[in-house]
């Protein structure tokens, strides 16, 4: 990504002349972190507040799932589908009848 910016050009020049120079890339990058800090590298360090903005929205996201596959493996289940709660032969006796006695 190119930055049309006056001082990124200047600091793209400074750091192709120190290139050319023989300078060492770890030595340039050193200087310009102590000149400019870590906002230079434009990504966040894993460390301090940068980490915590990095790494605070992983940590609530891991929460929240495991909260809710626990919620949904946990949840109360209703009676299973096709079973039948049993009853006596004498009270489906006693059905029956009732139920003749209003249809008739």
């Amino acid at each position: 990504m190119e930055c049309p910016s006056s001082k990124a050009e200047n600091l793209r020049t400074e750091i192709n002349s120190r290139i050319q120079a023989g300078e060492k890339f770890s030595d340039i990058y050193a200087d310009l972190t102590s000149r400019y800090g870590p906002v230079l590298r434009m990504s966040p360090t894993m460390a301090g507040r940068e980490g915590l903005a990095y790494w605070i929205p992983w940590i609530v996201f891991g929460v929240l799932s495991f909260l809710i596959i626990t919620l949904w493996m946990f949840k109360k289940k209703g009676p299973v589908r096709g079973s039948r709660p049993k009853i006596s032969a004498e009270l489906q006796r006693e059905l029956l009848q009732e139920a003749k006695k209003h249809l008739d």
